[in-house]
C-alpha cells in the first residue's frame, strides 16, 4: 500500500472504531434502559428473596476494572482490527469475483 492509501485507510479505521465505541457506550445503554423501563414489572416476592440472597450469599471482594484510558485504547484497537478484517474480506471477495467472471 502506498502512503496516501495507508493514511486514508487508517483514518477510516479510526472513524469506524470511534463510531462503534460511541454506539457501544452511549446508544446501547440508552436503548436497554428504555426497554427495561417499558417492560419491567417488579414482583415483591422475588425482591424479598433477592435481598436475602444479597445479604447472606454474595461474597465480599474487590472488582478490579481497567481504567478508562486503557479500556478506550483496547476498544479502539479492536475496532481498527475489525475494520482491517472487513476491508480485507471485501477486497478478497472482489478479487475472487472478478477472477471468476473473467
Amino acid at each position: 500500500m502506498e502512503g496516501p492509501h495507508l493514511i486514508r485507510h487508517l483514518t477510516r479505521a479510526i472513524i469506524f472504531s470511534v463510531s462503534v465505541n460511541l454506539l457501544y457506550y452511549f446508544l446501547l445503554p440508552i436503548l436497554s434502559g428504555l426497554f427495561l423501563t417499558h417492560f419491567y414489572v417488579p414482583d415483591i416476592t422475588e425482591a424479598y428473596e433477592e435481598v436475602n440472597y444479597l445479604q447472606n450469599e454474595v461474597a465480599f471482594g474487590v472488582i478490579i476494572r481497567p481504567d478508562f484510558e486503557t479500556n478506550i485504547l483496547f476498544h479502539l484497537l479492536v475496532g481498527i482490527g475489525i475494520y482491517g478484517l472487513l476491508f480485507t474480506a471485501i477486497r478478497l471477495f472482489k478479487k475472487f469475483k472478478s477472477s471468476k467472471v473473467g
